[in-house]
């Protein structure tokens, strides 16, 4: 469970770090509510955790380039010729992320 409210936390201090609002939070962890660090942690799927470490596993990537959360922040926000669209829309599924997360793999940005 320690693993879990960890992942939570990060997931969380990574949204405030890019100014993800609550509705996109929600989108991205494909839950209706956000959930607590206390208690509602518990309640969330296997597949919930692993959008919520992807996520952080890719805004850190981004993070680790371009040492500011703005520069996170503008590559989430801004249409890439390689997806046509913002990434920021492909995070609100499971495969939409691993596709961002082999992008970045495939660019060495990690």
């Amino acid at each position: 469970m320690k693993k879990h409210k960890l992942i939570l936390k990060a997931f969380t201090k990574v949204c405030e770090n890019i100014d993800i609002e609550r509705s996109t939070q929600k989108l991205i962890i494909q839950c209706k509510e956000l959930p607590s660090a206390k208690f509602d942690y518990m309640t969330l799927s296997l597949e919930q955790y692993q959008n919520m470490t992807l996520f952080v596993k890719i805004t850190n990537s981004l993070y680790n380039k371009g040492n500011d959360w703005g520069f996170v922040k503008y590559w989430l926000n801004t249409k890439n010729i390689y997806f046509n669209e913002k990434p920021i829309h492909f995070c609100y599924s499971s495969v939409g992320l691993e596709k961002i997360d082999t992008y970045l793999e495939s660019k060495k940005i990690r």
